[in-house]
């Protein structure tokens, strides 16, 4: 009921997988790099193989269900003169309907305590490829006191007179 396997088709079924609990550490260093997308990037010189000739079809995999509940998540932004940390505690996210060849959009649910006075919600579809969503959101509380003090002082730097774009005044994007 669980698990899906069709080796003649190059399917994968998953019906429902949950994780409980953990942490993730983050920093955003004064240079503006995250140093978590190491993670996710090849490595300087590494490229993705070639494909090979008359390669099979791709995998498909579904995944009609993931929740992961009671994760904290950390980033530590230490571009101000004062680092800002920001905290996602507890989180939980829900994701259905999920299809690796992003035939559809899935269904993702997020509902989180911010920095422990707040409350963050989004939900709604989302696709992969192309990268579109179209959410609900909402905070409540605390959720963005602590981020304004750290807007005001990024905008304050930015917006010094200057005669070029000053240094991590801008949008570094990995890809």
């Amino acid at each position: 009921d669980g698990i899906r396997l069709d080796s003649s088709d190059r399917t994968v079924g998953v019906a429902q997988v949950a994780v409980s609990g953990g942490k993730i550490n983050g920093i955003l260093s004064a240079a503006g790099e995250l140093d978590l997308l190491g993670l996710f990037t090849p490595a300087p010189g590494e490229s993705a193989p070639a494909p090979a000739p008359n390669e099979p079809k791709p995998w498909l995999v579904t995944l009609a269900k993931a929740d992961v509940e009671g994760f904290r998540v950390q980033l530590t932004d230490q571009g101000p003169s004062t680092p800002v940390t920001f905290a996602l505690d507890p989180l939980r996210v829900t994701l259905e309907n999920f299809h690796s060849d992003n035939s559809q959009p899935l269904q993702l649910a997020i509902d989180s305590g911010v920095n422990e006075g707040g409350r963050a919600r989004i939900s709604g579809p989302v696709s992969l490829a192309p990268v579109q969503a179209t959410v609900e959101a909402s905070l409540a509380g605390e959720s963005t006191a602590l981020a304004q003090a750290q807007i005001d002082s990024y905008a304050a730097a930015c917006a010094e007179p200057a005669t070029e774009v000053p240094a991590n005044c801008g949008l570094k994007i990995p890809w």
